[in-house]
């Protein structure tokens, strides 16, 4: 009975005499080995198999049928996958992950692309809903509707401002060096300093347009006041306003011309606003401005937006935004928190 030997299919006729006659030499005399192993131990694994005749010294095997496995069908007859399948392409690839692993990937991967607004998609979200982005202090990092928001919780306010606007970074700095030096123990010096710059009416925060002149920018100023005092007492807002022209604004011997061009009167969350549009010329340069006045625990809360009066019809849309978005915080709750307290 023959037996089964691993050959290759493209084997020599040499080959296959060795293989029957194993005492044979190469050139046809006998030959004499004083140990002779099986010739398949000389030869490659093969793909397929060739029946040949047993030697004498090998122990004879029931022949078995050739396994067929998967390595030896062909590679052109497996079906591709579909490449516009995604999920095609990783079953053919592989193993689908589990649903666990799945939905937590998910799950980052958007987390990742919302938060870093991946292609815009976090402000487009946050676009038809403004107020969740306002409550949750989203507007604060990421643009919504083309604005940001600045949020001043040391000294209680808030606005909108153009996304494209920067920080004026004198104000930056100075306000960066003021957090700074509030975890180092004052010295006498230093806190009569403090008092004596908290009595000076300066801005807290400004913005204006990246490359500008300068004279197109929003600002806040927040100065104490007499105690007591309120709005309500300087009259309504025509009254009031028409006095802070003629006083402070542009007082006699000042060279400047202030113009009141309306004034109206708004109430948020109990509080009285005054918003004022008017203009100051002067012989070297002439500007429109939109104004907020409110007053709270004994201090003038006073927002200003300027242009020059060849650009006030480039940003007085801007400008009205800005304005109506401008409020004094109300109060925390306890435990209240938003995205802004992570910043």
């Amino acid at each position: 009975m023959g037996s089964l030997c691993h050959l290759p299919l493209q084997a020599s006729p040499k080959m296959l005499q060795l293989a029957q006659f194993p005492n044979v030499g190469r050139n046809g005399s006998a030959r004499t080995t004083s140990r002779r192993l099986p010739f398949s131990t000389y030869l490659p694994q093969p793909r397929g198999t060739v029946r040949c005749k047993a030697s004498a010294d090998e122990p004879k095997e029931a022949s078995q049928p050739p396994v067929t496995t998967s390595a030896t069908q062909s590679e052109d007859t497996a079906p591709l996958p579909n490449l516009t399948d995604p999920v095609d392409m990783v079953q053919w690839g592989g193993t689908l992950p589990e649903k666990r692993r799945l939905f937590l990937g998910g799950l980052t991967a958007t987390g990742v692309a919302l938060g870093g607004n991946f292609l815009g998609v976090t402000s487009f979200i946050l676009g038809k809903n403004p107020e969740l982005a306002q409550v949750s202090g989203l507007d604060i990092i990421v643009p919504v509707n083309g604005f940001k928001r600045c949020k001043d919780k040391e000294n209680g306010y808030e606005y909108l401002y153009p996304a494209s606007w920067l920080e004026d970074q004198r104000i930056a700095l100075r306000n960066a060096e003021k957090r700074q030096l509030s975890l180092d123990p004052l010295s006498a010096a230093e806190a009569a300093r403090r008092k004596r710059r908290r009595q000076v009416a300066e801005p807290v925060s400004a913005y204006g347009p990246p490359a500008g002149s300068g004279e197109e920018n929003v600002s806040v100023i927040v100065a104490p006041i007499l105690p007591g005092f309120s709005l309500a007492q300087m009259g309504d807002a025509a009254g009031a306003g028409q006095s802070l022209l003629d006083t402070t604004i542009a007082p006699p011997g000042s060279e400047k011309k202030a113009t009141l061009l309306n004034a109206r009167e708004e109430v948020k969350n109990g509080e009285l606003y005054y918003v004022l549009e008017y203009t100051v010329e002067t012989p070297r340069w002439a500007r429109h401005n939109f104004a907020v006045f409110v007053s709270r625990d004994d201090t003038l809360y006073t927002f200003n937006s300027q242009a020059s009066r060849d650009q006030w019809d480039k940003f007085q849309p801007q400008f009205s935004q800005m304005v109506d978005s401008f409020a004094l915080l109300s109060t925390p709750s306890p435990g209240a928190q938003d995205a802004s307290s992570y910043l």
